[in-house]
């Protein structure tokens, strides 16, 4: 099922029990993989956290058979607390992700990076709009597609501190596909003021919604049907929902897919 509203759904590959990758329903377009690091030697991609509930060759699997139903799936990235962005190889990096997770054995859409990192606060906004400028040198313009017609250039990013992040998306907003808020803790009006900011620099942003992202807090759902509606008369408004595995009575506590269906019946 396609929409031509993006609903984006985080899946954590390291969290054991809950949703597996392959249940998610059609409705939500975009998959992003989380989370895959940057190696020790700051040159090739980690993706041992990633794969450490569900291996390597179950996640690809799970991954066609989303993709073969018409969904994208994208993979994470963010540094660990040894291995900063700022000391890692940029360039090299990404055409390691582009020869492992694009060209290579995952075949996905394209990468996520979320903005948040314990790099040195004089080097945190140039080293990511680097990052990005980077990634889009390497998968290609915006719209790149392989021999049959499926996107390969994906860029988003996950976001949430518009003043800190204003100068990234300043010069790099331009490269992105869309960016995910996630502020889970906000109310709808909040989100919306949120939305309108970002805007300013990304052309697409999806508003996002927890589900027992920290210690068993979720997002409203009657804020979240109330965003969902905002998105669905809103242009160039989508969804984000982190995560996925959790939208499940085992964490949440509520039927299976509680939030992603009342993102769905709001928003399309």
């Amino acid at each position: 099922m396609s929409t031509s509203k993006i609903f984006n759904g985080y899946w954590m590959g390291y969290q054991p029990n809950g949703n597996i990758l392959s249940a998610t329903p059609n409705y939500v377009n975009k998959v992003t993989l989380f989370v895959a690091a940057p190696a020790a030697d700051g040159k090739s991609l980690d993706v041992s956290y990633l794969c450490k509930a569900y291996s390597q060759e179950e996640q690809i699997a799970w991954a066609q058979q989303l993709q073969a139903q018409g969904t994208e799936v994208l993979m994470s990235i963010m540094d660990t607390p040894t291995t900063h962005w700022n000391d890692v190889d940029i360039p090299a990096f990404a055409q390691s992700f582009k020869s492992e997770v694009i060209d290579g054995p995952w075949g996905l859409n394209g990468v996520d990076i979320d903005l948040e990192s314990g790099m040195p606060a004089n080097v945190w906004a140039e080293t990511f709009t680097e990052m990005i400028q980077e990634f889009r040198s390497v998968l290609g313009p915006i719209g790149t597609t392989n021999s049959s017609g499926v996107n390969i250039s994906r860029i988003s990013v996950a976001a949430y501190r518009p003043s800190l992040e204003q100068p990234i998306l300043q010069a790099a907003g331009s490269d992105l596909d869309w960016l995910n808020t996630m502020a889970y803790w906000n109310t709808a009006s909040e989100n919306e003021a949120l939305f309108n900011t970002y805007t300013q620099y990304v052309s697409q942003v999806n508003m996002g919604i927890g589900v027992d992202y920290q210690s068993g807090a979720s997002t409203d759902i009657n804020q979240v049907e109330l965003m969902a509606q905002f998105a669905a008369k809103t242009a160039n408004c989508g969804m984000m929902e982190f995560a996925l595995n959790n939208d499940c009575p085992e964490y949440s506590g509520q039927p299976d897919w509680t939030w992603a269906s009342a993102i769905n019946s709001n928003m399309n």
